[in-house]
């Protein structure tokens, strides 16, 4: 979050100066991780392998699709309680699903509290299409884009509920 924060105040400075924004996306997970050198006499090499390296990734590049600045799993946001967040579903890693959230504390003032305001009818949406009621969902998330076009969340979720009206039996997923 306080990464987010100096980005917007970075922004801040580049927009006077006639710069492009920067973005920065975040992903958070929780595991162990093995460090390590790798090698022989000729070369060696500083390694890391972690599970959560994959979960990470994957998360990384729904950002961009949600339009979040960060997505963690479940495991952290155990630990980030106090954080302006909202439950985004779930996404699937090597056939597994992973509970995903935004954390959303980062975001400019207004965007964050349109999603503060909002919250509660985001995650009606959210369990409307993971309920399968894809009209219903689509109907929430269709106010959520008229009250909100900068919540990217809302906008693929929208997509997402179009999509799987016209395709009932496709998995629902992020994905």
């Amino acid at each position: 979050v306080a990464v987010q924060q100096e980005i917007l105040d970075m922004n801040q400075a580049r927009e006077a100066a006639g710069k492009p924004p920067v973005t920065v996306r975040i992903a958070l997970d929780e595991g162990n991780v093995m460090l390590g050198v790798v090698g022989d006499e000729t070369q060696i090499e500083p390694t890391s392998i972690s599970s959560s390296f994959a979960i990470v990734k994957h998360l990384v590049e729904l950002c961009g699709r949600l339009g979040a600045n960060i997505l963690c799993t479940e495991a952290v946001m155990e630990g980030a309680r106090g954080y302006g967040c909202r439950y985004m579903g779930k996404c699937l890693e090597s056939g597994e699903a992973i509970r995903t959230y935004e954390i959303f504390e980062g975001d400019p003032y207004e965007l964050r509290k349109v999603k503060e305001a909002t919250g509660e009818r985001f995650s009606q949406g959210v369990y409307a299409l993971y309920g399968r009621d894809f009209s219903q969902a689509k109907q929430i998330f269709l106010s959520l884009v008229h009250h909100n076009t900068g919540d990217g969340g809302a906008r693929y979720y929208l997509y997402l509920a179009d999509q799987l009206e016209k395709k009932p039996d496709e998995t629902i997923s992020l994905d």
